[in-house]
């Protein structure tokens, strides 16, 4: 809802500015042919209908509406999707013991974040109110004139004729007519007829209902009312020069004449139909008396200024590409490193000390690009040195890549300082060094676009990968984009592909072209495929599975661990076409939290809401205030992931574990617990079992931190949602404090 307000803001923001170029130009274009304005009119519906414009390098519009920025100015802050703290400014609390436990954690007084979410919904719900409301009232006026018109006699082909009304109009979206008041006779109705055929030849009874639907979505916006008005008017007006433009004097006198005649009876509703003389007769009758036939040049001249404007209008400046140094930077990467944690070290009995750490180069976004060589250019890069070029780049090292020179620019922290290396191969000096001045490296800009990237690893780029989605097979270069895309070769190595669609299921079959040098590294393949799969597979539409096969003869000794020449992971039974964007951000989100190292304050898709809060009456918890209930009730979070738990509160602290032992408790004795409140009933149940969840749960967890000692929290499974309780003074209660059903929700 949030995007929605967003995105109608800024296309009535265009469609204004596009409306006040127009209103503006038809001063000018007073003597052209009143078909000219209608035609700029066209350029204002479509800003009202359209999302995005023309990229161009100039505009009319400005940028700051085109855009989006300048609702920042009128939107509430919150709206803002800011991303997480830099991990670096995120710091973890807890109230330690004396024993050196773990107590629950410290509440801070913050600011309830509901209002900040609730705002979108009130607009939407407002703005949904009052475009049905001028929805509906032009289809009650529509309805109330098709009555008063349901026994019109049929004089001619498309010519009826009925006493109920007193003004012709035309009617009609697909078969248009018209229809003439009872009695016109004369020339009176020659000319009406003229008008009115004018109209449909015109596609007018189209253009203004058209105009009146998007003006429903516009409804809050008076300068498209506004212009609707004059549209309605131009229309007339083009209408009346196309009927005289053959005429002589004394024809175009008697026309005037008509138009003074039907314009003093009542005036139709303006929403649906056209009528004769609904806009402005006597402001009509001065333009007919007083209308020239244009000279061409004129014409020629108020077209191509027209054809200019529209195009100008309907353009979005396009951004300048990236550059640094005066050269034009086409693609920046990051060196994200994937890792298995200490809990899938424990699980597959390799040594814990050894984690299989796997830098990968991810591709980061125009807007990122942009952003961080803005940021350098404005920098002090201090003096370049000659020195060796940089191999193993650390994880968060960023590439820029010009093939102007070519050229490669590394960004990278070395002992606290940023530094900038320069490569260009066929200088004297091939790779030069630089160390950025503590301006940048220390500035709330530079941690703020850190930040930036992190959201957008972990978030943001499901929706760029989203855009590679195929229906089919189709082209290998299309599967070889989405992996690439996915970073499989830095992941897995070097691989050849080949495809199995003669029967289903249809498989994508990675060769890897080199064994895995230790029993670590076949995991690592293992783990990896099995998280990358599934949102492989949902961009993939008629693919049904994803495998891997290494080179024949391959031999991995590893201790009590299975071996297998090809793994397989098949995609579950879910319709290909409900495979939505925010599905497909789910799965990405969760491959990206099970293979990437976690820190407090770091955006992650795992997280967990409140959707019922229990506090336990038999618990004995002073503390425990009715303010702070209602702050855990309102704000409480819980990440969850392989080796991390933490609670967060809304005011973004986090009371993280990590490196935490999380234990499964499935062999503890169970200590029944009678809840009183009826309205919490995790699956059915009216009593629950702690250390043990009831029967049906799964996944019993206590969790330790890494002294070994209880931290008082436990949580399990149970169909979609996941349970927490809490016990006081580091687990030593009897009873938990609360316990809180969870649901899966945004970070």
């Amino acid at each position: 809802m949030e995007q929605l307000i967003q995105t109608l803001l800024t296309m009535t923001a265009t469609a204004s500015v596009a409306a006040v170029c127009v209103m503006v130009l038809r001063l000018p274009l007073k003597r052209a042919p009143r078909w000219i304005p209608c035609c700029l009119w066209l350029v204002v519906f479509l800003r009202m209908v359209c999302p995005t414009g023309l990229s161009l390098p100039v505009s009319l519009m400005p940028q700051a509406i085109s855009n989006g920025a300048s609702l920042e100015r009128v939107l509430p802050p919150a709206q803002q999707a800011a991303p997480s703290a830099a991990p670096e400014e995120a710091v973890p609390e807890a109230t330690p013991t004396a024993s050196g436990e773990v107590s629950a954690p410290v509440v801070h007084t913050a600011i309830p974040t509901e209002n900040a979410s609730v705002w979108p919904i009130i607009l939407t719900g407002v703005w949904a109110v009052g475009g049905a409301a001028a929805l509906l009232w032009a289809v009650l006026s529509y309805g109330r004139l098709r009555r008063r018109i349901a026994d019109a006699v049929r004089i001619e082909e498309n010519i009826y004729e009925t006493d109920q009304i007193d003004t012709p109009f035309v009617c009609g979206f697909f078969r248009p007519r018209i229809y003439l008041p009872a009695g016109l006779g004369g020339e009176d109705r020659r000319y009406v007829l003229l008008h009115e055929q004018a109209h449909i030849r015109r596609g007018d009874h189209l253009m203004k209902p058209l105009a009146y639907l998007a003006l429903c979505a516009h409804w809050f916006n008076p300068i498209l009312w506004l212009s609707y008005r004059l549209l309605c008017r131009d229309i007339e007006t083009a209408c009346d020069q196309a009927v005289i433009r053959s005429f002589d004097g004394k024809d175009t006198v008697r026309y005037a004449e008509a138009l003074l005649h039907l314009g003093h009876g009542p005036s139709l509703p303006a929403v649906v139909p056209l009528a004769g003389g609904e806009e402005d007769a006597t402001g009509r009758v001065r333009s007919v008396l007083s209308y020239k036939q244009p000279a061409f040049w004129l014409v020629v001249t108020a077209v191509a200024a027209c054809v200019v404007t529209g195009v100008l209008l309907l353009a979005d400046r396009a951004a300048p590409p990236a550059q640094l140094e005066g050269r034009e930077i086409t693609q920046a990467t990051v060196v994200e490193t994937l890792l298995s944690g200490k809990a899938w070290a424990e699980q597959r009995k390799v040594p814990a000390n050894e984690p299989c750490k796997v830098p990968t180069n991810v591709p980061l976004s125009q807007d990122l690009t942009r952003d961080l060589t803005d940021l350098l250019a404005q920098a002090d890069f201090g003096n370049f040195v000659s020195c060796p070029a940089p191999e193993d780049l650390p994880d968060r090292a960023v590439t820029l890549s010009s093939p102007d020179g070519p050229a490669t620019y590394y960004l990278l922290e070395e002992g606290g300082e940023l530094v900038l290396y320069r490569v260009l191969p066929t200088a004297p000096f091939p790779c030069q060094r630089a160390v950025l001045a503590d301006g940048l490296a220390g500035s709330q800009a530079y941690a703020d676009w850190k930040a930036k990237v992190e959201y957008y690893l972990a978030i943001g780029r499901a929706e760029d990968l989203y855009a590679l989605k195929v229906s089919h097979r189709g082209k290998t270069a299309d599967i070889e984009a989405i992996l690439d895309a996915f970073c499989v070769e830095d992941a897995v190595g070097p691989y050849t592909l080949s495809f199995q669609t003669e029967e289903e299921p249809y498989s994508i079959v990675l060769n890897l072209e080199r064994p895995p040098a230790n029993a670590l590294e076949w995991h690592w393949i293992e783990s990896y495929f099995k998280s990358v799969s599934l949102p492989i597979l949902a961009l993939i539409d008629n693919v049904q599975e994803l495998r891997y096969v290494y080179p024949p003869n391959t031999q991995v000794e590893a201790d009590s661990v299975p071996y297998t020449l090809s793994n397989s992971s098949v995609r579950d039974s879910t319709p290909v076409d409900s495979y939505s964007l925010e599905t497909f951000r789910t799965y990405f989100t969760l491959h990206h939290d099970d293979l990437s190292p976690y820190f407090p304050g770091k955006p992650t898709g795992r997280c967990y809401a409140v959707k019922e809060f229990t506090v336990l009456p038999d618990s004995d918890f002073p503390e425990f205030s009715q303010e702070m209930e209602d702050l855990y009730r309102s704000t409480l979070k819980v990440v969850l992931r392989r080796d991390y738990f933490a609670i967060r509160l809304g005011d973004g602290s986090e009371t993280g574990y990590p490196d935490t032992t999380i234990n499964n408790t499935d062999s503890l004795e169970k200590t029944q617990v009678e809840l009183h409140r009826p309205d919490f009933s995790p699956g059915g149940l009216s009593d629950i079992s702690f250390p043990v969840a009831p029967e049906g749960a799964t996944e019993t967890y206590q969790v330790w931190d890494q002294e070994d000692h209880f931290t008082g929290y436990c949580y399990y499974f149970q169909d979609d949602s996941l349970f927490l309780a809490y016990y006081p003074d580091g687990g030593q209660a009897d009873l938990p404090l609360y316990v809180a059903e969870l649901t899966l929700a945004p970070s």
